[in-house]
């Protein structure tokens, strides 16, 4: 294990070691539904930057009347995220956006606890993430604002082979500076 790897979760482990070479930049990407009419269903495409791929981490999230005075603190919707051609998405259908996103509650003073993935999601730079949210609130419009937490990578991600070369180097060269201190060299 490497250094960088004590200060993050242990799920982390599981992504591809490359990552760990990479400069980042812990970052927010805004997706909003303002308004989101009652009874509708809205896409709204999302495109991660060309400069970095984006480590997907977690997603919080806001829901306020219309004229953003008043907190909404249960608001029914569904939620569905997917990366826009892909196969697979995020989720194996839409799920309720309670359960999805960590939503503004009042009981929590009007902040909100994000949502953490088991796992982060790395998305490449410049792919598109796609989010579908339907109201199921049948007279009321909301402004529903979603934050996607997740860290920036900048620069070339090396091959694994690479980083398990690196950290192969490391720490033989770790245990030949410990002999030699045992050794009284």
């Amino acid at each position: 294990m490497v250094p960088s790897q004590l200060a993050v979760p242990t799920s982390w482990a599981l992504l591809p070691r490359g990552i760990w070479a990479q400069l980042a930049l812990p970052f927010e990407i805004p997706v909003n539904f303002l308004p989101l009419a009652a009874g509708a269903t809205v896409q709204v495409d999302t495109q991660i930057p060309a400069e970095s791929d984006f480590l997907f981490t977690g997603i919080s999230g806001t829901v306020t009347t219309t004229d953003n005075l008043t907190l909404v603190p249960f608001y029914p919707a569904l939620l569905q995220i997917f990366e826009a051609g892909a196969t697979r998405g995020f989720q194996t259908g839409p799920m309720h956006l309670h359960n999805v996103a960590g939503v503004s509650n009042a009981a929590i003073s009007g902040g909100a606890l994000p949502f953490v993935w088991g796992v982060p999601y790395l998305v490449n730079r410049g792919t598109t993430l796609t989010s579908v949210l339907a109201s199921l609130d049948p007279a009321n419009n909301r402004n529903v604002r979603l934050q996607f937490h997740g860290v920036k990578l900048f620069g070339d991600r090396p091959p694994d082979r690479e980083m398990v070369a690196r950290e192969t180097a490391t720490a033989e060269s770790a245990l030949q500076t410990l002999a030699n201190i045992i050794r009284g060299g």
